[in-house]
């Protein structure tokens, strides 16, 4: 967002607003603001439920899109928490189309969809959108059936968009894509963007991903050690051994982190769609059932994997867990 801001690309606002709705907002939303070195959009907070808006989501959810005249062109893109980097490529595709005056496409980037083509190895297969080509067509990568992890190019109206009201399953009912259960039904399938590079993992990369922020609570810069310890020793072995006590360290760690949260209120809102506990606890459940995932396969884990888990492990670390550094620390949480 930042970027976007400060590129010039986009004749726009960008606002990044904290939603604790209390008194440490002011605190998270500066803090955010130096963790993420935020120069160009606007950094604002609410700090109190009487202000908090009536739709919405927390940013890591999908953003709220409007045009020049404040009309509401998507309520929620495609979450971040869920497709990486394609959450971007969304935003971008309905900002292209809004300052050309364009319509905004049926389906963009980071959406999923079921397909409808007559072909045998993929009608009714679940897709993930990667990009609208110039002449319109889709470029999707398939995440169920025959074809699974294949690309294929369809026309928009080869598809439907998975949940829309034109889907009449509402949902994909596979347990193929390696999905967790969405709250509509259904399912969310769980998307993985990391690049397919099995070269070794580089000795820098793997330092500059555990180069871990303090939360200032000694018992979670303790545990973040241990579980940079066993991603480290995962990178080097390449093995699913390593991988399984990759999984079983972060899952005892999480676990610890989501009790201090039900002990100390850390996150709790009065609207669910703003609570940072809620996004919090989603995001170690992608990442334990990424690992999981993997695991399942039964082959050799890839050097792309582990890269792509260590992004995310970095992410996670200094964007969700400096939320609760505050409110823990002047607990004086041990």
């Amino acid at each position: 967002m930042d970027r976007w801001a400060g590129e010039g690309k986009y004749d726009c606002n960008f606002l990044c607003v904290c939603m604790l709705a209390d008194s440490s907002a002011s605190h998270l939303s500066m803090e955010f603001a130096n963790q993420l070195k935020l120069q160009h959009c606007i950094n604002a907070f609410i700090d109190n439920h009487m202000d908090a808006p009536e739709y919405g989501q927390l940013g890591c959810g999908g953003f709220i899109v409007m045009d020049e005249t404040h009309n509401v062109v998507s309520t929620c893109t495609s979450p971040f928490m869920q497709v990486r980097s394609l959450a971007f490529a969304h935003v971008e595709t309905l900002l292209d189309a809004i300052l050309a005056k364009q319509p905004t496409p049926q389906v963009c980037p980071g959406e999923f969809v079921r397909i409808l083509t007559s072909d045998k190895d993929t009608a009714g297969a679940t897709a993930i959108c990667l990009q609208i080509d110039k002449g319109g067509s889709l470029l999707l990568q398939v995440l169920t059936g025959a074809q699974r992890q294949k690309q294929i190019r369809l026309a928009a109206s080869d598809v439907w968009k998975l949940g829309s009201e034109s889907d009449p399953e509402k949902g994909c009912h596979s347990s193929e894509c390696g999905s967790r259960c969405s709250a509509t039904g259904g399912c969310e399938p769980v998307w993985d963007d990391s690049q397919k590079d099995d070269s070794p993992v580089d000795e820098d990369f793997i330092a500059s991903k555990l180069s871990l922020v303090s939360v200032r609570v000694p018992s979670m810069d303790a545990e973040h050690i241990e579980c940079a310890d066993a991603l480290r020793r995962l990178a080097a072995e390449l093995s699913m051994a390593s991988l399984e006590t990759t999984l079983a360290t972060l899952s005892e760690h999480f676990a610890h982190e989501e009790a201090l949260f039900d002990q100390h209120g850390f996150g709790e809102h009065a609207d669910v769609r703003f609570s940072a506990k809620r996004t919090h606890i989603e995001d170690h459940n992608r990442l334990l059932e990424k690992m999981r995932q993997q695991l399942r396969s039964q082959g050799p884990v890839p050097s792309s994997f582990v890269r792509g888990l260590l992004q995310d492990f970095h992410e996670h670390t200094s964007r969700y867990d400096v939320q609760y550094s505050e409110l823990l620390s002047s607990k004086c949480v041990g």
